[in-house]
């Protein structure tokens, strides 16, 4: 993610001139962003999980002395994170069809090899928030994999790409694009209280909150926190880690420091009573 606390800082004692500039740097912060995105969406269709997320990281340390407003940071590294996301179940898909044939091949050590590099992006992909039945699923290819010999067929571990995609949270209909980007939620409002003071969300989504709250931290700060649902009684206690704060407009961005995290409880809760965030 990014961060915005040591370039945007308080402008208020900025010169016109000087506000204008740096209008014109960002300006010119955010296409360069964008195109990191077109490139590495390209990237993600080949598969290129690894090469995609060091792209992305250069482009949060390039955020770190960014201009942008905090919310266009906050929705470029959001769409950063679901293209990542894509790329990695594309190269995890890849993986088990290439230990499926060494299988059926009686080659162990290339299988093994495979399952070894799918389970490292594996876990990338659910720190990225994949769906709990994308984990499903991907458990139930191993089975495949590991029952599939030189006598077998990889027939059973074939699985339609739309519900493999889907599992992962991944839209690929026209304009899923641009859905992506709504993964975060604003229905309900969630509660926050963090050292005994409550705020509300702005936006929440299962990667992290933002917020509408003056807090003191800056970039990188642990925060301990409890979640609330003011549609439930539940309390749920959590650990996110600050990502931007912009005290212009009093807004903060956190992250979760685990992939499963209060807000799928949440969800949880919301999905029994029968009801989708929104």
């Amino acid at each position: 993610m990014t961060t915005v606390t040591k370039a945007v800082g308080n402008t208020a004692n900025l010169s016109a001139e000087e506000q204008e500039k740096r209008q014109k740097i960002a300006a010119q912060q955010e296409k360069i962003a964008r195109q990191t995105l077109d490139i590495g969406r390209k990237e993600a269709i080949e598969g290129q999980a690894t090469v995609v997320g060091e792209r992305f990281q250069k482009l949060a340390t390039l955020m770190q002395s960014s201009y942008i407003k905090p919310d266009v940071q906050w929705e470029i590294m959001d769409e950063a994170k679901q293209i990542e996301l894509q790329a990695c179940v594309k190269r995890v898909d890849e993986l088990f069809e290439n230990a499926i044939d060494a299988a059926k091949k009686g080659q162990d050590v290339v299988r093994d090899t495979a399952l070894k590099r799918s389970r490292t992006i594996f876990a990338r992909a659910m720190q990225l928030g994949a769906d709990e039945r994308f984990r499903e699923i991907v458990l139930k290819r191993l089975d495949v994999v590991q029952q599939t010999s030189i006598r077998g067929s990889s027939e059973k571990a074939k699985i339609d790409v739309k519900q493999w995609h889907e599992a992962a949270g991944i839209d690929d209909s026209p304009g899923g694009r641009e859905r992506r980007r709504h993964h975060r939620f604003t229905d309900p409002q969630l509660e926050v209280h963090i050292d005994g003071v409550g705020y509300e969300t702005v936006n929440w989504s299962i990667g992290g909150l933002l917020l509408n709250a003056p807090l003191p931290y800056g970039k990188g700060k642990t925060i301990r926190l409890r979640l609330h649902n003011p549609e439930s009684p539940a309390f749920y206690a959590d650990v996110c880690e600050v990502v931007s704060n912009d005290p212009n407009s009093r807004k903060v961005a956190l992250k979760f420091r685990a992939a499963d995290n209060a807000t799928l409880q949440i969800i949880r809760e919301l999905k029994i009573d029968g009801r989708e965030p929104r």
